[in-house]
């Protein structure tokens, strides 16, 4: 009996301190208007060549599972799949089958087309014959440009066929000054050859050779992205850190995370208890695990903070991130933020670019 009433009285203690926590985050969180990443349409480009407008194309596919062009051959399409954003918000978008890049402002207006090779260049036919084998079945033949092959027994016919083109643009990227660059591949008796175009003011300045093994020391880094495919990205100093008044350490002994707040000299000016939301309290009850982290995103300008929250259930994890003030004040919440800012959608009638924005919770 004895034994009984410690249990319930223990079992009562770590129900009210769950309630504790939970009324606590009530008071430093629950009544902060929650905000959430919504995706806005920023650029409708329909296909087409016009100002605004993309290109599409389909080549040749020898996978079975490549899907059907609408001329009905196994083929895979190519279109838009590249953008960068520069400081001012203005987005580039690389439209590789018109062959050019195009400038938008921050609100979706057409501003301007940059020239840039991506699918043209020279065009070298491969001729093709329907064959008959020895046994009799009928085949498709390649030959020379001349049309001949030692395999060919009888020939009905002979047509070209264009293999996929010898320019073939793939990403551009912006550094931290605003300098556009743009990545492409040249394929010239039978090897490839990497280029890289710098921009500077929307105009073309230089070209730099590059191929998949850069020397430690370039600016330039590719990362592979698939068979034979490169993505460029742009290799740069870090920004040297502003000094700041005061220090972000996360502690993470506890069963409930602290935010720690100490000045340049180690004085401490805050601590917050991260404690579980009100969900996850009830989430508690329901499941034996739930996870709770936290994690320091960066501290801004004003002295601010922003700390990732993750919580929940495993089959039920929210993302979160709070804004403090240096003195432990929570101003903002904002749901699932994403990991990037911009991406491109493809439809049937064209592509769409979103930008991901925070808008309130009702």
């Amino acid at each position: 009996m004895k034994k009984m009433i410690v249990f319930i009285a223990a079992l009562l203690m770590a129900a009210g301190s769950w309630a504790q926590q939970a009324g606590t985050q009530a008071v430093n969180g629950d009544n902060v208007p929650i905000e959430e990443y919504v995706p806005k349409v920023i650029i409708e480009g329909k296909w087409g060549t016009g100002p605004g407008e993309f290109g599409v194309a389909w080549t040749y596919a020898s996978d079975t599972d490549s899907p059907m062009s609408p001329s009905g051959s196994k083929s895979m399409p190519i279109y838009p799949s590249s953008l960068a954003v520069d400081g001012k918000g203005n987005i580039y978008v690389l439209d590789a089958i018109n062959n050019r890049i195009q400038k938008f402002d921050a609100e979706g207006k057409f501003l301007k087309a940059i020239a840039a090779d991506a699918y043209m260049g020279e065009e070298q036919p491969i001729w093709y014959g329907k064959v008959k084998a020895e046994d009799g079945r009928e085949i498709l033949d390649r030959v020379d440009s001349k049309g001949k092959s030692g395999r060919t027994i009888g020939v009905d016919s002979w047509f070209p066929y264009y293999w996929p083109i010898t320019v073939e643009g793939i990403n551009i990227v912006i550094d931290s000054k605003d300098t556009l660059y743009y990545y492409l591949k040249r394929a010239k008796d039978g090897k490839e050859t990497g280029e890289v175009w710098e921009f500077r003011k929307d105009k073309l300045v230089r070209k730099y050779p590059l191929s998949g093994e850069q020397k430690p020391e370039s600016k330039f880094k590719l990362n592979p992205i698939g068979n034979n495919q490169w993505e460029l990205t742009v290799v740069e100093s870090p920004s040297p850190t502003k000094p700041q008044k005061h220090r972000v350490r996360i502690k993470k002994e506890k069963e409930v995370p602290q935010i720690i707040v100490e000045d340049d000299s180690g004085r401490l000016i805050s601590k917050i208890d991260l404690n579980p939301s009100a969900e996850s309290f009830k989430a508690k009850s329901k499941h034996a695990r739930i996870k709770h982290d936290i994690y320091l995103e960066k501290i801004l300008d004003n002295g601010n903070f922003r700390v990732r929250i993750v919580e929940g259930p495993v089959d039920g994890i929210v993302t979160e991130e709070r804004e403090y003030t240096s003195e432990g004040k929570l101003v903002r919440r904002i749901k699932s933020p994403p990991g990037y800012s911009h991406g491109i959608a493809v439809g049937e009638s064209g592509i769409r670019v979103v930008r991901w924005v925070i808008q309130k919770s009702n």
